[in-house]
């Protein structure tokens, strides 16, 4: 064979070899060459793995490098809107994420967050003096009064000082002390079921105090299921700011809003 057609085979053969071995070196990720449709489902996998433990069923739908995200109707106790935007707009690639809907937090007697313990004040000894003694009356048999319903003993719970620490779902002392009393009413009970409503004013992001409702209302029943209560009486809600009772333009107002009530449903 002549010299040079020895020299265009080992060319031939040479350019063949740098063909497979750029073909083995590039990588077949997002971050090498694979193509549009391969960036987007690396992308809404990565956003869909972040969204799983809280947002169990979340549908991610890849538009580029933009993320929608339809979230489902109900969501767990630990999904966060807005730590979850950021979490997946961190993702290496992501420019815009959008949460389509509104879910309602889930709350279960496992599933509900549990509100930090706080130190319920030390009762102060007083010195009172011993009561009289006095005739015990005889109970008539034939005359017992009937207990009361849930509705009415619902309707004696007095929640209006239930507060919380402002913009959490954390209570104070004196909250504690309010549903301690609470709780001691509702053991026992049956029916139902009773749902925890929480409001806040109108003051700051809709989507915020709607999350921050949602929050406390959860962290109520939470404590009551703590302290003895059954866990099927009680679900919650939050209502946000969309349903104020006074004028959310005095501070008296913006007070009465951020509330919870306890109401049977049904009734």
């Amino acid at each position: 064979m002549s010299t040079p057609r020895k020299l265009g085979v080992f060319l031939t053969l040479l350019g063949f070899i740098a063909v497979c071995v750029l073909a083995l070196t590039i990588p077949n990720n997002r971050n090498g060459f694979s193509g549009l449709p391969g960036i987007e489902t690396e992308l809404a996998r990565e956003a869909a793995a972040i969204l799983g433990p809280h947002a169990d069923g979340a549908q991610v739908d890849p538009d580029g490098r933009d993320l929608r995200v339809e979230l489902p109707a109900v969501v767990g106790s630990t999904f966060d809107r807005e730590a979850l935007m950021r979490q997946i707009e961190s993702i290496d690639g992501v420019r815009s994420v959008e949460f389509i809907g509104q879910p309602t937090i889930a709350v279960s007697a496992d599933d509900a967050p549990v509100p930090e313990p706080t130190a319920e004040p030390a009762p102060v000894p007083t010195e009172e003096p011993a009561p009289e003694p006095t005739a015990e009356p005889v109970p008539d048999p034939t005359s017992e009064p009937a207990a009361p319903s849930l509705t009415e003993v619902v309707a004696g719970l007095d929640t209006a000082d239930v507060n919380f620490e402002p913009g959490t779902a954390r209570f104070t002392a004196e909250d504690t002390v309010i549903l301690d009393g609470i709780a001691d009413e509702l053991q026992g009970q049956t029916g139902g079921p009773i749902q925890v409503q929480a409001h806040t004013d109108n003051e700051g992001d809709p989507d915020v105090n709607l999350l921050l409702s949602q929050d406390r209302a959860a962290a109520v029943v939470t404590y009551l299921i703590d302290r003895g209560v059954d866990a099927s009486l009680l679900t919650s809600r939050g209502f946000g700011a969309q349903e104020p009772i006074a004028d959310n333009s005095t501070e008296q107002g913006r007070a009465a809003n951020q509330r919870v009530v306890l109401v049977v449903e049904g009734n």
